[in-house]
């Protein structure tokens, strides 16, 4: 999953929970692990 659309960091927190909930209530998923990378543009 990409989230591409979030306003700093707060935001960008409010879409991982976000997501977290769809996975795990769509998929059954359990194990779930969070990476990023910064692009470095602000």
């Amino acid at each position: 999953m990409i989230i591409n659309a979030y306003s700093g960091e707060e935001g960008l927190q409010e879409a991982v929970d976000y997501s977290v909930q769809l996975l795990k209530k769509y998929t059954s998923a359990s194990d779930i692990c969070i990476t990023g990378r910064h692009s470095g543009v602000n």
